[in-house]
This record gives structure tokens, sequence and C-alpha cells, in this order.
């Protein structure tokens, strides 16, 4: 997939050009729980126009973000933990622009199960080429969250899902 060919940044109701204007507000935090684990906070909402492979129609997801940042209640925090350890470690930082923003959707959807886990991987890493990340480090990062990333995606309880379900949109927009 290619930035503009199935997937574009939204900013208000306009389709954002060009790949390197099309990244995520956010803020590196400490998570205060006494663990040391660090995340991002989104800063705004938001968006993206995705077309599934064969789909003739875009889902417009938007994650919700507000420069108040108050976790879990208007800015969706994320850790990149969906993507395994080992897996970022051999193919790339956690922080590399090439996967903040398939990160950020992918972590969005392990949170709310609103699409299946095949459907959330495979965006992940379409979302990831779409940004410049080449297909052998694709192909390990795939490996990685369909290895590892089942004990994730059966950790949030009902009250979670729903608690993040509230910082997720998503409608279909025709093409």
């Amino acid at each position: 997939m290619k930035y503009g060919e199935g997937l574009w940044v939204v900013r208000g109701d306009m389709r954002v050009q060009f790949r390197d204007e099309a990244y995520p507000k956010t803020m590196g935090f400490e998570y205060n729980d006494g663990t040391g684990d660090v995340g991002e906070l989104l800063l705004e909402d938001f968006t993206i126009d995705y077309v599934p492979p064969g789909a003739s129609s875009a889902l417009r997801m938007t994650i919700a973000g507000d420069p108040s940042h108050k976790i879990h209640e208007n800015s969706f925090d994320f850790d990149f933990a969906s993507i395994p350890w080992l897996f970022r470690m051999s193919v790339c930082d956690k922080a590399d622009h090439r996967i903040r923003v398939g990160s950020l959707f992918h972590d969005m959807l392990h949170c709310t199960h609103t699409f299946s886990r095949k459907f959330t991987d495979r965006m992940l890493v379409e979302i990831n080429e779409a940004y410049g990340m080449g297909w052998y480090k694709n192909k390990k990062i795939y490996a990685g969250v369909r290895v590892g990333g089942g004990g994730p995606w059966n950790s949030h309880s009902d009250e979670e899902i729903a608690m993040y379900r509230k910082l997720f949109r998503v409608t279909e927009i025709l093409m």
C-alpha cells in the first residue's frame, strides 16, 4: 500500500496530501504506577481513511486526543506494546517514524476489538508500508504480532474495552 492510495491522514475534512505532514501530535510520558513504563499521549484527534484490500469504500477511523490529555477520558495513551519487544528490537526502534501511525491504530484496535485480530495485524503492516517500511522488516513485524500478539489481544476486560471504545470512532466513507 502507498500513502495516497488506500491510506490518508485526515485533518478537518481534508486528506493530507503528503506523507511527511501526516503524523500524530503526541507527548511522551511515564505511567504513574511505579513501573517505569513509558508511552505516548495523543494531543489532538488523529484520523485516517483506510481502504482495506478489496473494499470499495474507506473506513474513517479517529482516535481521541486532547492537549489537556486526561488518560482514558479524552486522550489515548499507547506504548507500541502490541508489537512484541523481541521483534521490535530486531527490526526497528519503537519510535521509528515508519511504525508510529500503524502502531497507534494497532494498539487502539487491540484495546477495542473493533475488528478481528487478523484484520488488525494486516492493517498494521499496510500502514507501515504506506509510511515507507520495507517488505523484509514488515514481514518480521507481522510475524511478531501474529506470534506474540495473542496474549495482549486477550488481556483486556470488557470494562477496559468499553472505556477505550469511547476514545475511538469508525465510519464508512464511500469512494
